[in-house]
């Protein structure tokens, strides 16, 4: 009430220099205003020793507007007789690196305000914390620097700021010498592992595009690989196919093409599934220092490992692609004996016999494993995969989804032009008096202009 910042600054606990600062600010911004009084209540005292909880409730009253009410949770600790506040939901603005920065008003003391200053805390620490993950990994890419971080106040700002060039699914998006811009919808509820992960995700194409030199920045497969499998912690790493769905996973050529502005959020989760795999493939081919991600002038082209390997391009990528399969087949609920058990009989030999069908020609055996309300638009994909030089379809069981009807499958297309397209989908498959038939069209492929 009488405007004594550094008053209030000696309410918090000594040592929490950063929220004494905080504190300072927001007391001289209210010392600005034209307050009248301000109330202060402490509610639901718990005590325990030196320290306590309790529920702070302040009201302001101002001469020129209505009054403000704040109401929120304190840790409060006891030093030499006297009680101060900690650190628990006065957020501070502050992580280890200082470039985060949003479109709001640090110092607005209202509860909207509040939250907002605890996303962007969140968001810092999240940041600090993925960064520190890539400088352990990639030691020589600290010379990068960080990008700073612009949170957007709405996902239709983010939207207006990076336009028609983001994909329509992404929630960040990084173009080398801006800032990493993101969507609010990025931090998704606050869960913090998963933020984590998907910002060293856009840290590694800030570290791809530094290392690389290059006007068009490309993403290092083998950095997003390397930081991908450590996300596993000290488990081994494998890939999780309920990420993929719907997606298709990226060549051998395109791992090695993608510029870094190019991935929504599903393209960039199929490209770091895949980029680990090429990790675990080159494991055994190259010695671990040839694999240690990006260093200027160091990184791998396509045609430099496949030189350094002593195959052809082609060659390289074809027998990539099977690992690739025989990876993501190797996660089936089948090959675990425990839970093979609620698998419907006779589900997995209809699913496999029906893709055999549509790649053989056999129209009828592919519709007779189909639901007769959905072959219309099963006989229009078959027909367009078949025009499009569909020379080979295979389709195996991931997981059964009993509750929903609902299979995760596994598909590989290969096509005449020598193109492979492999992914993950979501398929309705119900008893009928025909047996196991599959309901609305859902392929990874999804027609000549598509995946």
């Amino acid at each position: 009430s009488a405007g004594d910042a550094e008053g209030y600054a000696g309410t918090v606990a000594p040592g929490s220099d950063a929220l004494r600062a905080d504190a300072r600010l927001l007391a001289a911004a209210l010392a600005g205003e034209r307050v009248e009084s301000v109330d202060v209540a402490m509610e639901e005292v718990r005590l325990r020793g030196a320290r306590a909880q309790a529920r702070l409730t302040m009201t302001v009253t101002f001469a020129d507007r209505p009054p403000l009410h704040l109401s929120r949770p304190v840790d409060l600790v006891r030093r030499l007789g006297t009680w101060y506040v900690e650190d628990r939901e006065l957020y501070t603005l502050r992580g280890y690196h200082v470039d985060v920065t949003a479109a709001f008003d640090p110092l607005n003391p209202s509860v909207e305000a509040i939250s907002l200053r605890q996303r962007v805390n969140f968001l810092a620490t999240a940041a600090d914390h993925a960064y520190g993950r890539l400088l352990e990994l990639f030691p020589e890419a600290a010379s990068a620097g960080r990008p700073q971080i612009r949170l957007y106040e709405s996902h239709e700002a983010f939207r207006a700021a990076v336009g028609a060039a983001a994909p329509p699914d992404a929630l960040a998006w990084y173009n080398p010498g801006d800032p990493l811009r993101l969507s609010p919808e990025f931090l998704r509820g606050l869960m913090r592992w998963e933020t984590e992960r998907d910002l060293g995700y856009e840290f590694v194409k800030h570290i791809s595009a530094a290392a690389s030199g290059q006007p068009v920045a490309l993403i290092d497969p083998i950095a997003m690989g390397l930081f991908e499998r450590s996300t596993a912690g000290d488990l081994p790493y494998l890939p999780d196919p309920r990420r993929l769905v719907g997606t298709p996973l990226p060549d051998l050529a395109a791992l090695f093409s993608t510029p870094v502005q190019s991935l929504g959020a599903a393209g960039q989760r199929a490209y770091a599934t895949a980029a680990a795999e090429l990790v675990r493939f080159l494991q055994d081919r190259l010695p671990a220092e040839e694999l240690q991600g990006p260093a200027p002038g160091r990184g791998w082209s396509l045609g430099a490992l496949a030189d350094r390997l002593g195959q052809t391009p082609e060659t390289l990528a074809a027998e990539f692609e099977v690992f690739l399969h025989r990876q993501l087949q190797a996660t089936s609920v089948l090959n675990v004996p425990a839970a093979r058990s609620r698998v419907p009989e006779g589900l997995p030999d209809a699913i496999a016999r029906r893709a055999e069908a549509a790649a053989g020609g056999d129209v009828e055996a592919f519709l007779r494993r189909t639901s007769p309300a959905h072959r219309d638009g099963w006989s229009a994909w078959l027909a367009a995969a078949r025009r499009y030089g569909l020379v080979r379809y295979e389709a195996s069981l991931l997981d059964w989804e009993r509750n929903e009807g609902v299979a995760l499958v596994l598909e590989r297309l290969q096509f005449r032009d020598g193109r492979t397209v492999i992914g993950v989908v979501r398929q309705h498959w119900a008893l009928e008096d025909a047996g196991w038939a599959a309901g609305p069209v859902e392929s990874v492929w999804t027609g000549a202009d598509g995946p």
